[in-house]
């Protein structure tokens, strides 16, 4: 029986409930994850790209940004692919950039009580991919969560060494920040990054999936009972899925003319731009420009967007190409 508890102070609902079935552990297509710290924004983004098959595997290839910030001088991009699969048993796995080695990095799949052996957990975002540990994982919990009409099913879990239920260490506080989340992976993206969490921030922003805004750490309540709330609109830019043009602009301030438009745009309401970047559908850096009058009457129609540093701060509209 999955019983609910309903509060009257948060506009979410909780199930504790055992797992009748399972999703996969990633996203099919058409994704994007959303995270920053003090010194860049990280963006991954899965999107409806061909199949890869490795060793006789089928993968799917996510792609990684970063956009580092070194002021006074223009943001530094830097991309590089991953590539992940999920099984019909719930586990996902992943195969890090420059790497040949596949790696489990969790189970939805897993009850209450299991242990998982070798996980791959990630440091802080911006680290160096080969930073990183194979730890067993314990399975706590699998919770329902409901906020905003957006119900997604998280597998809380905790690391082993780090966490002693019969004592009031710092880590029980944290606890809540663990979990595998189905469709979407972990509370930490495409990984668990335990550092991360224990330093007591998020780096993850927001996740959107096939339309669906299923982490978003702009809808969270404070105190966080369980973690990053699903529901409510999320401007996960450059990569964001299922949001217009329209209501990025308008989160972000700026406008682009004409839009649509069968190539030539021109910012408006950007003072001081320093540097814009554009990338396509896919994720993938097309153009780099100082001036505010972007070209892209030589690429494919779709739907793009524009990264812009100004002395406003970092800003993105998105430019839809129509012919």
């Amino acid at each position: 029986m999955i019983t609910k508890l309903r509060l009257q102070l948060m506009p979410f609902v909780l199930s504790l409930a055992p797992l009748i079935g399972y999703t996969q552990f990633y996203p099919s297509l058409n994704a994007s994850w959303c995270a920053s710290d003090q010194f860049a924004e990280y963006y991954y983004h899965l999107a409806d790209d061909p199949d890869t098959l490795i060793s006789g595997l089928v993968y799917q290839r996510v792609r990684e940004i970063q956009v580092w910030e070194y002021p006074p001088n223009p943001p530094e991009v830097f991309q590089s692919t991953l590539h992940i699969r999920s099984t019909l048993e719930g586990k996902g796995y992943i195969i890090p950039p420059d790497s040949s080695t596949e790696f489990l990095v969790g189970d939805v799949g897993a009850q209450p009580g299991d242990t998982l052996r070798d996980v791959l957990i990630g440091g802080p975002f911006g680290s160096d991919w080969s930073e990183t540990w194979l730890l067993d994982i314990v399975v706590d919990s699998i919770v329902s969560v409901t906020n905003l009409g957006v119900t997604v099913t998280r597998h809380y879990v905790h690391e082993v060494t780090f966490w002693n239920l019969d004592d009031s260490s710092p880590y029980n506080f944290f606890a809540w920040r663990f979990y595998w989340q189905e469709g979407m992976g972990s509370s930490h993206g495409l990984i668990l990054r335990m550092e991360l969490a224990l330093g007591g921030y998020y780096g993850l922003s927001c996740a959107v999936v096939s339309d669906s805004v299923v982490f978003n750490h702009f809808e969270t309540p404070t105190p966080e009972p369980w973690g990053v709330l699903p529901g409510g609109q999320a401007c996960c830019s450059p990569l964001n899925v299922g949001i217009t043009n329209a209501e990025c602009n308008a989160a972000s301030g700026t406008s682009a003319y004409p839009n649509p438009s069968s190539g030539l745009f021109r910012l408006w309401g950007m003072a001081g731009t320093k540097d814009v970047l554009v990338f396509d559908p896919q994720g993938r850096q097309v153009l780099r420009t100082r001036g505010q009058e972007i070209d892209l009457s030589g690429h494919a129609p779709g739907l793009y967007t524009a990264l812009i540093q100004s002395s406003a701060g970092r800003q993105a509209v998105r430019l839809a190409v129509e012919r």
